[in-house]
């Protein structure tokens, strides 16, 4: 399959996103209580039956001079390895793990970042002799870059609802195919980026093409006492968009003090697939408390008053 790639978004210090959905909080949605109940906390991610994930090994093509990535990738014409995912590719045989801590590894030239040539001399204030700034020159350093690829299938039930693509960490950024279209773009490595993928999904085999920078206009921002290693280092989850689910939730709770009493308030705003009514339900140490609203405009909001403090 024939993919024409993007080489201007990871560049281009206005492209935060393309396509991304907005931010949402994270969990795991089960078509009902007892099913979620049924499984331990810790394998709730991957025992859905409304979610998939998609980790683990894929094809992977290095590319450690960005300029050989080509225009038009022709999958079917690729010679690939594979990797595994979530991991990065430092670990995995290809570049070395780097660590460092206040400097950049590229030259410090907002918003620029290197592109296509080798990396210039990387300036530091510290690591020189006598305590004096250091220039290093790296030699063989370039923007790398390095192309996932993995196919799943869908059956003609679920090819005819609707999927939400989830990548919960890529380093430095994302840009996203799927069945020779561009989906979207994402920077953000530690955030989770989140992809509607109805348009481009089809019955039968999907092929799906991530490609990946080693810095992009984001990597600016993400300068911290930490390994700078590379790829998709966190699960990849392929969920099932249903009409009755619940696609956001917020919870905020409201402290009184009245009479040498504390009580305290639950609002939940919910963000709901389809109009419907939507049942809340507290419950644990002792608590139990349930409400029901009806979602205007895919909306909803619930509150539990007066809630005692445990001790």
């Amino acid at each position: 399959m024939r993919y024409v790639l993007d080489r201007a978004a990871y560049c281009d210090a206005g492209v935060i996103a393309e396509n991304r959905l907005p931010a949402r909080s994270y969990f795991i949605p089960y078509p009902d209580r007892a099913g979620a109940e049924a499984v331990p906390a810790e394998r709730r991610r991957y025992e859905s039956p409304l979610v998939r994930c998609l980790s683990g090994e894929w094809d992977f093509r290095f590319y450690p001079r960005p300029a050989e990535l080509p225009d038009v990738l022709d999958t079917e014409a690729v010679a690939w390895d594979r990797v595994a995912v979530p991991g990065c590719w430092q670990f995995q045989g290809y570049d070395r793990p780097f660590y460092v801590d206040e400097r950049y590894q590229f030259p410090f030239d907002p918003p620029r970042i290197p592109e296509e040539g080798p990396v210039g001399p990387v300036f530091s204030l510290i690591g020189g002799e006598g305590g004096r700034p250091h220039v290093a020159h790296p030699v063989g350093e370039y923007n790398f870059a390095g192309v996932y690829r993995r196919t799943f299938d869908l059956d003609e039930r679920e090819a005819s609802v609707g999927h939400v693509i989830s990548f919960l960490g890529v380093a430095s950024c994302l840009d996203l195919y799927l069945n020779g279209r561009r989906v979207g773009y994402a920077e953000g490595s530690h955030n989770t980026a989140e992809f509607d993928i109805a348009p481009c999904q089809r019955a039968g085999t999907n092929e799906l093409v991530a490609v990946v920078r080693r810095w992009c206009t984001g990597s600016y921002l993400e300068c911290q006492d930490m390994f700078r290693n590379n790829g998709i280092f966190r699960d990849v989850l392929l969920r099932e968009v249903t009409p009755s689910g619940i696609w956001d939730v917020d919870v905020r709770t409201r402290r009184e003090e009245r009479a040498s009493r504390v009580r305290y308030h639950m609002t939940v705003d919910l963000r709901l697939v389809a109009e419907g009514t939507v049942r809340v339900t507290l419950r644990g140490h002792g608590v139990e408390r349930v409400a029901e609203a009806h979602a205007d405009g895919c909306r909803a909001t619930v509150d539990l008053e007066g809630l005692d403090v445990l001790e």
